[in-house]
């Protein structure tokens, strides 16, 4: 798994995407503002506008980050588009694909500046324009407002995405001190992702399926949603998961339920439908722990 910290969001650049719902917190009005990532595109040519991410209310209301491949572009474009009036500023050069590079977007004042890797580039937007508050939530990895657009869907890997609001993060050349651990919030900042995933020394990669959501409010700084139609989390085999072997193992997490109807599983390793471990509640029965083995139950709790 590629990551630039402890983890880091991939995106297959097919179907992959996020959406955190529409907020204030994206109003940036004139005041400053700072955008940054750490972004590693692992793919050259597949897809005119891979989204970093995207604020999409309609097509002359708008504002994005995203690799801009139209005709002879081969570049990082951040644009506002409001009434018809565009404000862009582009990277010089191409993307470093397969590389991790940290993008920030920031507005300082009249001047809005991209950095990449600490390096603004030449083109500068000097502009009083007003962002409006788009009615819109935030996608991230796609383009075009929940309707996977095969053209805009990110394909690689994403890392520590930040908006901050009010505040210029950066004013000057800052590449010799990028950032070099997660970032932390603080009053100004108005989102931050991590994408952390498994923090053990294993790094095994997640993958969401169905409606899993990342959550705030959890028992300490986060969790994971899940609605009960579909939603579930897959992490690929490892020996890692043999907990029914003779070694000593133990499995904890927090839950919060909305109801106990049916069965509702925590975690699961199937090996086939003979043989697998569970942990799980049943309503009526409570929660247990089994093993089984060629259909035989061999732990029980």
């Amino acid at each position: 798994m590629s990551s630039k910290f402890d983890g880091a969001m991939y995106f297959d650049g097919s179907d992959d995407y996020l959406t955190v719902p529409n907020s204030t917190d994206w109003d940036f009005g004139s005041g400053d503002f700072t955008i940054d990532v750490w972004v590693n595109s692992t793919d050259k040519g597949v897809g005119t506008w891979p989204q970093v991410f995207e604020q999409f209310e309609s097509g002359t209301e708008r504002m994005y980050l995203r690799i801009e491949r139209q005709g002879s572009w081969n570049r990082y474009e951040f644009e506002i588009n409001t009434g018809g009036q565009v404000i862009e500023v582009a990277s010089d050069s191409a993307p470093n694909y397969g590389a991790w590079q940290h993008l920030a977007v920031v507005r300082n004042g009249s001047e809005i500046t991209m950095y990449v890797d600490g390096v603004a580039q030449a083109d500068v937007e000097t502009t009083s324009i007003t962002i409006p508050n788009f009615n819109s939530h935030l996608e991230i990895g796609n383009y075009q407002s929940g309707t996977v657009n095969t053209n805009g869907v990110w394909n690689g890997y994403m890392d520590e995405l930040r908006i901050t609001k009010g505040e210029t993060l950066w004013t000057s050349d800052f590449s010799a001190s990028l950032p070099t651990e997660p970032g932390t919030a603080d009053a100004n900042t108005k989102l931050l992702l991590h994408f952390d995933g498994d923090e053990s020394d294993s790094k095994h990669p997640v993958t969401f399926n169905g409606n899993a959501q990342m959550v705030s409010g959890g028992e300490f700084d986060g969790a994971y949603s899940f609605d009960g139609t579909g939603d579930y989390l897959t992490i690929p085999d490892s020996d890692n998961w043999d907990v029914a072997s003779s070694f000593d193992y133990t499995i904890d997490l927090w839950v919060k339920h909305n109801d106990h109807a049916g069965t509702e599983v925590y975690a699961a390793h199937y090996g086939d439908p003979a043989s697998y471990w569970w942990l799980h509640h049943s309503d009526g029965n409570g929660l247990k722990f089994s093993a089984w083995d060629s259909n035989t139950e061999v732990v029980s709790t």
